[in-house]
């Protein structure tokens, strides 16, 4: 429970500079204080457990003893197929459309 007031206290501390700003300012600086803490966090995770694995996307990326890796596992021929499914997806939605006189719920 101590852990969790200090943890607690320490947020309200770091995002309390915000409060004396314009709103424009204050959202930048939010948004700093909490990228910050993202990363902390995640390198203090990353400390204590190995190895990580993260998927970014279409990469993979390995952290281990310090050291990382990325690969890329989706294969180019995904996407080309995937951008030619969106053309009949797009037809079905037309005809629907069509097919209920312009109403788009049941």
């Amino acid at each position: 429970m101590k852990r969790l007031a200090a943890l607690l206290l320490a947020t309200v501390l770091a995002f309390a500079p915000a409060l004396a700003q314009t709103p424009d300012d204050a959202l930048k600086t939010l948004n700093a204080a909490a990228r910050d803490a993202y990363v902390h966090g995640r390198d203090a995770m990353a400390a204590r457990v190995s190895p990580v694995i993260v998927v970014h996307f279409d990469d993979l990326v390995l952290e281990r003893g310090g050291k990382r890796s990325r690969e890329t596992f989706t294969p180019p021929l995904y996407h080309r197929l995937k951008s030619v499914s969106h053309i009949p997806l797009g037809t079905v939605a037309l005809l629907a459309a069509e097919a209920s006189g312009g109403r788009t719920g049941p």
